[in-house]
């Protein structure tokens, strides 16, 4: 019996040594609780993205975000944060974006690049027409707030903001106010959003400076027939692109969705460069000049090194 107990014992004991060693669970940092403010206000939400300062929060009831000083919250939720600022860092960072397929870039294309980029980032290439980009991530207002128009412009968006190399939540203050729906409808939020914008025009966009946010507020406006219509997307993805930076259309390469005959309602491979070289490599405000600067120093180190011709020995 002596034995037998001593035997019992001994198993005991190996076997709480095991247990005592397997990985405890890890917790899922990311899933909704109670957050609360130091006027005791409570939410129950998830992480989005978090700094040393701010902490975005996605409320379970709505799914509506919210930024919050992490100082504003209770000593608790500070406690939480700071010990996870980390692992939360790593778990909410959206991913960057996606690389560009390496291939082989000939001097010839390089050329092509050159008045391709002008001529999507300046719609009109006379006088002192300069370039417009986003410093930061803009946030995007769509009108209706759900639709499958107003669904696809997210999506265009999304994607846009992809080929940017945007990651993460929007900047405080920038912003696109997407508008689609009747011709009454759209003339109707012109007058009331952006008065000074042509009321007869199927499709427009345009730029303001808001003094209230300190930053840039751009309007497209989108008279559509159905939320199906393709021809209705294709309007959203130019306004969308034109908000981004690229108004213009262009004739040197029938791939791109920017080519003047064509009906694509998406980036293409092409179309993507462009607007990472518009995003890594133009400053705002620069000019023609710098454009072409831009691509000829540029385009082929984005994707491979140049063969062939050499961008050096392209002509404009």
């Amino acid at each position: 019996m002596n034995t037998l107990l001593r035997r019992t014992a001994g198993f005991c004991l190996l076997l709480a040594a095991m247990i005592a060693r397997l990985p405890a669970e890890v917790p899922d940092l990311t899933a909704p609780r109670a957050f609360t403010d130091s006027q005791g206000r409570s939410i129950v939400a998830s992480v989005v993205s978090i700094d040393v300062k701010n902490v975005v929060l996605r409320r379970e009831s709505d799914k509506k975000e919210f930024t919050f000083p992490i100082i504003s919250l209770s000593p608790g939720d500070q406690v939480f944060l700071a010990e996870n600022r980390a692992a939360l860092g790593k778990a909410t960072s959206a991913p960057g974006p996606t690389p560009l397929p390496s291939r082989k870039v000939t001097g010839t294309e390089v050329a092509k690049v050159k008045r391709f980029a002008v001529d999507v980032f300046m719609r009109e290439k006379t006088g002192n027409q300069r370039v417009f980009r986003w410093e930061g991530r803009p946030k995007l207002t769509t009108y209706p707030s759900e639709g499958g128009m107003s669904a696809f412009g997210k999506t265009t968006y999304e994607e846009l903001c992809a080929a940017a190399g945007m990651a993460g939540p929007a900047a405080n203050g920038p912003e696109i106010v997407l508008c689609t729906g009747t011709m009454a409808e759209i003339q109707k939020l012109k007058q009331k959003l952006a008065p000074d914008v042509d009321r007869t025009q199927k499709w427009s966009w345009s730029y303001q400076w808001n003094d209230k946010t300190r930053a840039y507020l751009a309007h497209v406006f989108v008279a559509t027939e159905e939320d199906d219509d393709p021809n209705d997307r294709r309007l959203v993805f130019r306004g969308l692109a034109a908000a981004f930076g690229c108004p213009g259309l262009s004739d040197e390469f029938p791939e791109s969705a920017f080519d003047k005959k064509s009906k694509a309602d998406h980036l293409g491979e092409i179309d993507r460069q462009l607007i990472r070289l518009l995003y890594q490599h133009v400053a705002s405000r620069a000019g023609k000049d710098a454009i072409i600067s831009a691509a000829e120093k540029n385009w082929a180190a984005m994707v491979a090194p140049v063969t062939g011709e050499g961008a050096g020995g392209a002509k404009q």
